[in-house]
């Protein structure tokens, strides 16, 4: 900017003839410099305009290198993309070359165990390129965490994302509830289930005695050539329009990712059309309708290995075949009765429509049982019936069910009124026609759509005072491995929803690993709320949350939340590591200078998870002194056995206090036992470089919960400077600072007893 100011200043005065020359100095001419830029505005305005353009032009040519970045421009794997088998590496490139030795990329698995078999390495031929070799990798979800250097201008830039290997459900769906599954993948997946409904019925009625019509025939045809279709489509569909959260990637990627089921019920599909081709040249041949037939079912029961029943972890087989029963028996039914919808002759043969009326008295049970069994599975509640997404489409389908099964019943009651009301049957069959193709559409989008979480699992709920005037609340749940749903919002103090809020912005960082995931923009919900339906917390440990509100109208609100994955009170399934020898030492360290402290402060801040907070300031002396005071207003002073305390407008009561007041002898007590140390990330803390180590201490019967930890310690100093805790319904952040300053903690004037 200095330089480019200096060319606009040396540019002006020549160009407007003023100069250091004979005629003197340059103020004395500016009346005929006016004069002639009077009489001759253009060319030399023209003129100065294009100087400055060009000068404008030199200095941001030499600015941009200046500001540029070794930016990730794409990776193999790709983020968010699914993987078939584990791949043999991860390779990254970036916008610049970049430096070797300032330069990583590691591998996590959700234990955040590393899977990555050696450090990263540059690509002699191309200094771009970033490659690290991966361990055999099982089905898993793994977290790529890459750092850089640019050689260009020594920026550093971080990032991560995550890759899946393996993959057991429907392409397109939605992974969490509260994301919205691939519409184009629903709309492919109901037009498949269709053509298979009008093939397997053309079959099913040939087997009871129709006859074949030209038009059924060519029906039968087209509707194996649109399944097998649209199973093809799929391919292209998910490569570039895939589900929310997952980024594009190249057809080929996507048909290598595809599932086993969709691989075997397309090549059922290829042999279905040829079925059909040779049966309309055979004519209606027993054997030949019932291979038909069979491949049709197969064909609809490989939509069972990448169902919801396919996912769950116990009863697996049993679920799995339940769900293919109610495929294969509901849309063999909705096939019969589109056979009967477009063919008057197959209406008043008789005898192939009475065999299916009394066949329909077996698919219909087992399908209305076998659907009712999956939705008991898959629903945690009833209540998740109108609660949830997958409740409500679930109801809209049983809805549709219902009304076909209504117009089928009116159609058998008119036909034995006599053949005069063979019209009003016809419109029966075709209305329940038409209303199972609608319930075919909603069952194709409710295999897409994520059900609901099991209510054992609750969410977390915490809540963060930001000054004096106003509270951020976050919702995480429920807090387990893998793609967690958010909410997030702002309130005042009161816990009134706060308006003028434009957008809203999360970034999880791990702390014992340098995972930081890219901020993720939150979508605006009813009753003021954001979401996040999918954030990638895809690796075990200690997480932060920075959590920010912004608006035009509104001074930005922020704050950091921390918190366990998975949440060890409300989710369990946490895993004890092994002590990390260098944690346990600075651990040591730090007790031993709690021990010799003479004074300190600390501000707490406490959440019960459940949506609540409070934030206290303590104060403590020793050896025997402490105060607090809380946002709400109480207070207490304790001095050995004494303690004074008030509730706000109120006065001070002193009370006999036991065990005494003691610091900070009694603050090393908190801790004893502990174990399970990690090492974790270096951060900033009041000015000093903080190493964080992680570990657990365990519950003590009548006494204390086990409660899990993560201490910033001071790298100079070994002072914890800030400590974050969980427990049974205490999730607490505590900022410590002024240790072994001069504080001074004064009985009150006035006490009564």
């Amino acid at each position: 900017m200095a330089s480019l100011r200096a060319r606009v200043i040396a540019l002006a005065p020549a160009s407007a003839g003023i100069g250091a020359d004979a005629s003197g100095h340059w103020l004395e001419r500016i009346p005929d410099v006016l004069h002639r830029s009077h009489r001759q505005p253009r060319p030399r305005r023209a003129r100065v305009g294009v100087l400055l353009l060009l000068g404008l032009a030199v200095a941001l040519g030499f600015a941009a290198p200046v500001s540029a970045h070794a930016v990730l421009l794409r990776s193999s794997p790709a983020g968010g993309s699914i993987q078939v088998t584990g791949p043999a590496s991860v390779d990254l490139w970036f916008s610049e070359h970049v430096v070797p030795a300032r330069s990583s990329v590691i591998v996590y698995d959700a234990t955040r165990a590393r899977v990555s078999a050696g450090p990263a390495v540059v690509d002699p031929a191309d200094p771009s390129h970033l490659s690290v070799p991966l361990e055999h990798l099982p089905d898993g979800t793994y977290t790529v965490a890459w750092s850089t250097m640019s050689a260009v201008d020594a920026h550093a830039t971080a990032g991560a994302f995550t890759f899946r290997v393996g993959h057991d459900r429907f392409p397109g769906a939605a992974a969490t509830q509260g994301q919205s599954p691939s519409l184009p993948a629903v709309a492919l997946r109901w037009l498949g289930v269709l053509g298979l409904a009008f093939t397997g019925g053309w079959f099913l009625m040939g087997i009871l005695g129709a006859t074949g019509d030209a038009r059924r025939v060519r029906l039968a045809l087209a509707g194996a050539v649109v399944t097998l279709a649209a199973d093809l489509a799929l391919v292209p569909v998910l490569a570039y329009l895939p589900v929310a959260g997952q980024s594009p990637q190249s057809v080929v990627t996507t048909l290598v990712t595809m599932p086993a089921g969709w691989l075997a019920r397309v090549v059922l599909e290829v042999a279905l059309v040829v079925a059909v081709a040779f049966a309309t040249q055979v004519g209606p041949a027993r054997l030949v309708q019932a291979a038909g037939l069979t491949l049709t079912a197969a064909a609809l029961a490989t939509l069972a290995l990448t169902s919801h029943a396919a996912a769950i972890a116990t009863a697996q087989v049993a679920a799995m075949v339940t769900d293919a029963l109610h495929v294969v028996t509901a849309v063999l039914w909705t096939g019969g009765l589109l056979q009967l919808a477009i063919s008057p002759d197959l209406r008043r043969s008789g005898e192939p429509a009475h065999r299916f009326a009394r066949l329909s008295l077996l698919l219909v049970p087992v399908a209305i049982v076998t659907g009712g069994l999956s939705a008991g599975v898959t629903l945690p509640s009833l209540a998740s019936l109108v609660q949830s997404t997958y409740g409500r489409v679930l109801l809209v389908k049983s809805l549709l069910v219902a009304a076909a099964l209504i117009l089928v019943w009116l159609g058998r009651y008119r036909l034995r009124g006599g053949l005069e009301r063979v019209g009003r049957v016809a419109f029966s069959v075709r209305g329940a026609a038409v209303v199972m193709v609608g319930a075919l559409l909603a069952a194709s989008l409710l295999a897409l759509t994520a059900p609901p979480a099991p209510a054992s699992q609750p969410s977390l709920q915490l809540r963060a005072s930001v000054g004096t005037d106003r509270a951020i609340h976050l919702v995480i749940g429920p807090p387990a491995v893998g793609d967690v749903a958010v909410q997030a919002w702002l309130t005042t103090a009161s816990d009134r929803p706060v308006t003028g809020v434009d957008a809203v912005q999360v970034s999880f960082s791990n702390l014992e690993q340098s995972i930081d995931l890219p901020a993720l923009n939150a979508t605006p919900d009813a009753g003021g709320r954001w979401s996040l339906p999918a954030a990638p917390l895809t690796v075990q440990g200690w997480w932060s949350a920075s959590v920010r509100f912004t608006g035009r109208s509104l001074s930005p609100a922020e704050t950091t939340f921390y918190f366990r994955v998975p949440d060890p009170t409300l989710v369990g399934g946490v895993t004890v590591p092994a002590n990390d020898p260098h944690g346990l030492e600075l651990f040591k360290a730090a007790i031993k200078q709690i021990t010799e402290l003479k004074s300190m402060r600390s501000v707490e801040s406490l959440s019960d998870g459940i949506g609540n907070s409070v934030v206290t300031d303590y104060t403590f002396v020793a050896p025997n002194k402490m105060k607090y005071t809380t946002a709400t207003g109480d207070e207490s002073i304790a001095i050995g056995s004494t303690e004074w305390v008030r509730h706000a407008g109120s006065g001070w009561m002193q009370q006999p206090l036991d065990p005494p007041a003691s610091f900070p002898a009694a603050l090393p007590g908190y801790y004893s036992g502990a174990a399970a140390f990690e090492v974790g990330r270096v951060q900033v803390v009041d000015g000093e470089p903080c190493q964080i180590i992680t570990f657990a201490v365990p519950g003590i019967s009548g006494e204390r919960d086990p409660a899990w930890y993560a201490w910033w310690v001071g790298v100079n100093t070994h002072f914890v400077r800030r400590e974050a805790m969980v427990a049974q319904h205490h999730y607490v952040v505590t900022h410590y600072f002024d240790q072994n300053t001069p504080l001074q903690i004064l009985p009150p004037t006035t006490a009564s007893r």
